[in-house]
């Protein structure tokens, strides 16, 4: 009898709390605009959002996704973005940074710790070229996975017109393409 009071009690006290919070969510306005409902909300805490903004030179990241406003009048698909991959390339414990975009050569960051990145790409991609991955091939999304089982991370990247392409990693952040051997193409 004794587990069962204390699950009614429990029970009674979880009920209560989430009554609580329910009616002071509900104090707070609503506003129509625009078909919508919108909420102000107000930053709680210390103020700092958890983001500190550093600048590109500082940490060494400098890529930039531009793309011609003439070729957005046509595509709309390009103003969605592309893709950001973030892993451990080189097995250093670190995380780096794969970028790619529409219109510009996709480029890898390695992390050197303490928050400062270096371009690896030509280092790490044979001749620091991406076959159908430069200018005009409208790269849409990337991502980092471990695709042949050996324990590292391989790049996947598509691209409007070109498909999913694939490079694997030896596991020291050096890539080799392998799209046709995978039969992605």
């Amino acid at each position: 009898m004794n587990c069962f009071a204390n699950l009614v009690t429990r029970v009674v006290v979880t009920l209560s709390v989430l009554t609580l919070v329910s009616l002071s969510a509900r104090a707070q306005e609503n506003s129509l605009a625009s078909g919508f409902l919108t909420r102000s909300v107000e930053p709680t805490g210390t103020g700092r959002m958890g983001f500190t903004r550093l600048a590109a030179a500082e940490v060494g990241i400098t890529f930039t996704n531009r793309i011609d406003d003439s070729r957005t009048l046509t595509n709309r698909n390009l103003l969605s973005g592309s893709g950001v991959a973030l892993g451990d390339v080189d097995g250093d414990g670190r995380c780096d940074v794969f970028l790619c975009g529409a219109d510009t050569t996709p480029k890898l960051f390695r992390n050197l710790g303490g928050w400062i990145f270096t371009n690896a790409t030509e280092t790490a991609f044979p001749g620091g070229e991406f076959s159908g991955t430069g200018a005009g091939s409208d790269n849409t999304g990337t991502t980092f996975a471990d695709v042949d089982g050996d324990g590292d991370l391989d790049l996947l990247l598509n691209a409007l017109g070109h498909g999913t392409r694939l490079w694997l990693n030896d596991g020291e952040g050096h890539f080799a393409e392998a799209t046709d051997a995978a039969g992605l193409r």
